[in-house]
């Protein structure tokens, strides 16, 4: 047998995976960041790197690590004097601790030039926003490129160890699950490792949800929610409960209740049939009821290999009913 070709798990050393936001953004891999245009991802973004450029913080975040880190924060959409630095400001950032390539060096992920300047500074995490600015005209246009350009960016951000956000817009079809409404290529979103989704919430405007809906490095993290202030500050909320997105309407009837708790959990994933039943009985919700909303929002009931589930999913994923 020849060694340098196959091994054996047991050679393998073991270690742990370090978090930037446990367990939301890990060490050494990519994170995406997607929402709706407008819903404020960079400003949100920008908000964390303010929060990560210092030691002494007035806002302190469950899971964040509480070390200074020296950050890239590349943007092709926004000006570094007029939108950047204000808003970095205002969140009382450390400006001295983040760091940004002069647009004319065009960094691109089809060159090296990146790994090269994270190594300068020492960089702890890189934010590119938006990605598609950074893919380069040929890795835009094909596939196999987009591809290598993805493993070359997952191989720098784990040889420094660094954290990779990449901020993603979305597009804007309203029967594609979340993961898979990224603009580009789902190769994009398959690389990443965690894949967090900032939503604006209906019955309070100025909150914003941070949904995971992809973590393969542990369990996935609840929703987070934060305050987005008209002055343009931001506040952290905290964990943000299922109940608390039917609490602000108690004027609904248990039909429109219904649909606000169908629509709260099915636009993520398919659930079992048994679980959103339970959920329905904390507000005295009938199961004739439920089945009513179902059919309003075009739910639909399938058999999966443990169960009968409940979906949004327009594709026929087994049997169904």
């Amino acid at each position: 047998m020849d060694a340098g070709s196959i091994k054996s798990y047991r050679l393998v050393k073991t270690k742990k995976i370090e978090w930037l936001w446990e367990p939301y953004i890990p060490m050494g891999k990519i994170t995406i960041i997607e929402g709706d245009p407008g819903d404020g991802k960079t400003s949100f973004v920008l908000f964390l790197s303010a929060i990560l450029s210092k030691t002494n913080r007035k806002i302190h975040i469950d899971g964040l690590t509480d070390k200074k880190i020296n950050i890239i924060y590349q943007s092709q959409e926004d000006d570094s004097e007029d939108t950047i630095k204000p808003k970095l400001i205002k969140y009382g950032a450390d400006c001295s601790n983040i760091y940004f390539v002069d647009k004319e060096s065009n960094i691109s992920l089809e060159n090296g030039e990146l790994d090269k300047y994270i190594k300068e500074i020492k960089a702890n995490l890189v934010v590119l926003d938006p990605i598609q600015s950074f893919l380069g005209e040929k890795s835009i246009t094909n596939l196999t490129a987009m591809r290598n350009a993805l493993k070359r960016l997952a191989n720098i951000a784990k040889e420094n160890n660094c954290a990779v956000i990449l901020i993603g817009h979305m597009n804007k079809s309203a029967k594609e699950k979340d993961l898979y409404r990224s603009l580009g290529s789902i190769d994009i979103v398959a690389l990443a490792r965690s894949v967090l989704l900032l939503k604006r919430k209906e019955a309070a405007p100025y909150v914003r949800i941070v949904f995971q809906i992809k973590n393969n490095l542990a369990m996935q993290g609840a929703p987070i929610a934060f305050e987005f202030k008209k002055g343009g500050s931001i506040n952290y909320l905290g964990k943000f409960a299922e109940e608390d997105l039917i609490s602000e309407e108690s004027g609904l009837t248990k039909r429109e209740l219904s649909k606000k708790l169908l629509m709260s959990h099915l636009l993520e994933e398919d659930t079992k049939a048994t679980t959103m039943l339970d959920k329905a009985k904390k507000y005295s919700i009938s199961r004739r009821t439920m089945d009513e909303a179902r059919k309003e929002i075009g739910c639909r009931a399938i058999k999966k290999k443990d169960g009968w589930y409940w979906t949004m999913d327009g594709n026929d994923n087994g049997q169904q009913r």
